[in-house]
């Protein structure tokens, strides 16, 4: 036996002992898998500061989430920017919202243009930018209230039986020679019934809209525009059949942090055009009967990724049949960083059993495949921060 594969051997023997010692069982491991994937598109060339403006609405309400997204927006600009080494400058918010006054925004088109673009040239010189984020959102919302019918009380029946002494009753005419009987025998019963009455109910249906621009500020050409389809969430007030109790929009999420999380969304969606970003999952894997995957999912368990894409791998030899093996030597691939080949192990497992959470895993490392950020310098596999998670 070579030195490379007595070490590999004695790692997998001391990782298997500390997962059986920790209680695992070897049935089930939660595998963190993460990558970077890198961004849709460069941003234009030259760029150097960026302001980032809510467009003037026409609500109230939308102004508010328009300007909650901005402050979003920058927040998370801000962050990218200096985690991936970009120079961009970004003009404060306060300090653009001060020069760009009520009668500038107007002159520019923010507040009368529905896209929110100013003409060429006045933003550059006013706030000495080279382009800027115009940024609307959208908000609508739709309740419906109704009635229900519910139970709201239960009268059961009841049989009640007498038995008496001797009859004092005389033998009626013609039943000469009859006695009456030594007791008597009384039965009563009443009849049950079921009360219901009706209590409100609400459905409540919020949608939200976003547009994104990023406009050159000197030409007032528009470099990107992000409008996605709207995040639509609907909330219904259920009443129970049985005591049910009446449900108004307070028994409802909050409606601002159903937008709110909507816009947190749409945020981190448009940048993520121009920057690299992490992608973090976890995956779970379920051993079968089969006593190499119950090893290589106890190893699965410990982390040890190498060891266990060599024990699956015999598994599957063993055992051409057991989907659970294949799908859980693709999950291992994955965690070491090899897409193609846990696309490709993947694939064997849904062929021999199209299980839904196979499909859902592979069409998202298919999706992501292509834009793998840097295969070559190691993006892929766990971040250190996931190595301490929790499996259970």
């Amino acid at each position: 036996m070579g030195h490379a594969r007595c070490v590999h051997a004695v790692a997998a023997v001391l990782a298997l002992a500390a997962a059986g010692s920790s209680g695992c069982g070897g049935s089930r491991a939660v595998v963190p898998i993460s990558y970077a994937i890198d961004q849709a598109r460069d941003l234009p060339p030259g760029l150097e500061t960026i302001a980032v403006l809510d467009a003037e609405m026409d609500s109230p309400e939308d102004q508010k989430w328009s300007e909650l997204a901005a402050n979003r927006v920058q927040a998370q600009f801000s962050e990218l920017n200096s985690r991936y080494g970009h120079r961009l400058r970004l003009v404060d918010r306060k300090h653009a919202k001060l020069l760009a006054d009520e009668r500038d925004l107007v002159a520019a088109g923010v507040a009368e243009n529905p896209a929110g673009a100013p003409p060429p040239g006045m933003m550059a010189t006013q706030l000495g930018v080279d382009a800027f984020v115009v940024i609307r959102i959208n908000v609508s919302e739709e309740v419906i209230e109704g009635r229900a019918r519910t139970i709201s009380g239960i009268h059961l029946g009841s049989i009640t039986e007498q038995f008496g002494g001797p009859s004092s009753r005389r033998p009626a005419r013609g039943a000469r020679g009859r006695r009456p009987p030594p007791h008597t025998f009384e039965r009563r019963s009443t009849s049950g019934a079921i009360q219901t009455q009706e209590v409100p109910t609400v459905t409540r249906t919020i949608a939200v809209r976003p547009t994104f621009l990023l406009i050159d500020a000197v030409t007032g050409r528009t470099w990107d525009t992000y409008a996605p389809p709207a995040i639509i969430r609907t909330d219904e007030g259920d009443v129970s059949p049985l005591f049910g109790r009446g449900k108004t929009e307070a028994d409802l999420r909050p409606r601002d942090r159903v937008i709110d999380e909507a816009i947190e969304i749409y945020a981190s969606e448009f940048l993520r055009r121009f920057f690299p970003h992490d992608v973090g999952y976890r995956a779970e894997v379920r051993a079968s009967e089969n006593e190499l995957c119950r090893q290589g999912v106890r190893l699965l368990k410990a982390r040890a990724y190498p060891e266990a894409v060599s024990v699956l791998q015999s598994a599957t030899e063993q055992f051409p049949d057991d989907d659970r093996a294949h799908f859980a030597l693709g999950i291992a691939h994955a965690a070491t960083g090899e897409v193609d080949a846990a696309i490709d192990w993947i694939s064997q497992a849904i062929a021999l059993s199209p299980d839904p959470y196979y499909v859902k895993a592979r069409t998202r490392l298919s999706a992501d495949r292509d834009y793998i950020h840097d295969p070559a310098s190691g993006a892929h596999g766990l971040r250190d921060a996931e190595r301490d998670s929790d499996d259970d």
